[in-house]
């Protein structure tokens, strides 16, 4: 290598690196929002479910699943958008203007939020934008409304519950191909483990959220158990019946 460019060879793999973390750091937003959905959805589809199938009274309550999504307080700055309420940068170590954060490119337009909104328009706080699944109790006879729906329409429930069937097989698909998407950075970023299966990514992916002290690690990790159900469910079926065999065996000895 000729020494003269040696230095900009060097910061140019150094720029690729920031660029593949930042792209993978998304991916991760947005595959936690995809389960979330997905988890909300089923919920859903269960309670329309459970309604019909039972025969309950429109005033019984059943428990409802929402996505919300909110900023949280972090210990680092980010840069986030808050047209597209997205967090572009987790991470950001920008110095100077908005315009030298990795997440936009040399136009200043950001690669990551769904408005490739320009850098002038983003901000650099210690807080950032994350989904969480939000519980309440709520009468069929509200759920059904929310879609405009009398209890007493079974063509209108029949159709809301193809609805969210067709919504969950949506959150599916994409769950499956932002995880592929995460393995072929973490690839790029690993070339030494490159190859690695969907299952193992998603391993890595759960001991990076375990060793965080984010204020949202426990709903994380519990909406990647349900994509990794989703990814490898003989796998979790067999873990399971193993942890409770395991059980056994100790409680006898």
């Amino acid at each position: 290598m000729n020494i003269a460019t040696e230095p900009f060879v060097k910061q140019k793999v150094v720029d690729r690196r920031d660029e593949l973390e930042s792209k993978l750091n998304n991916v991760e937003l947005k595959l936690n929002e995809a389960g979330c959905k997905l988890s909300a959805y089923e919920q859903s589809l269960r309670s329309i479910g459970h309604y019909r199938g039972v025969g309950m009274s429109k005033n019984s309550s059943v428990e409802s699943t929402i996505m919300v999504k909110e900023l949280i307080q972090t210990s680092k700055y980010c840069m986030n958008c808050p047209s597209c309420k997205h967090t572009c940068d987790d991470p950001c170590n920008r110095v100077l203007t908005n315009y030298f954060c990795r997440s936009f490119d040399i136009s200043g337009n950001c690669r990551f939020c769904v408005g490739k909104c320009d850098c002038s328009s983003h901000i650099r706080q210690m807080l950032k934008w994350e989904v969480r699944l939000s519980t309440k109790e709520e009468t069929y006879a509200n759920i059904l409304e929310k879609h405009n729906i009398s209890p007493d329409d079974n063509d209108g429930i029949t159709k809301l519950s193809q609805h969210f069937q067709n919504a969950i097989k949506e959150a599916r698909s994409n769950v499956l191909s932002l995880v592929d998407e995460a393995v072929n950075i973490y690839d790029e970023l690993n070339p030494s483990k490159s190859g690695i299966s969907r299952v193992t990514y998603l391993d890595i992916l759960g001991k990076k959220i375990r060793d965080s002290v984010e204020v949202m690690r426990d709903q994380k990790l519990a909406t990647l158990k349900r994509i990794r159900e989703e990814i490898a469910p003989s796998q979790c079926q067999n873990e399971t019946q193993n942890k409770v065999a395991n059980f056994i065996a100790n409680y006898k000895a």
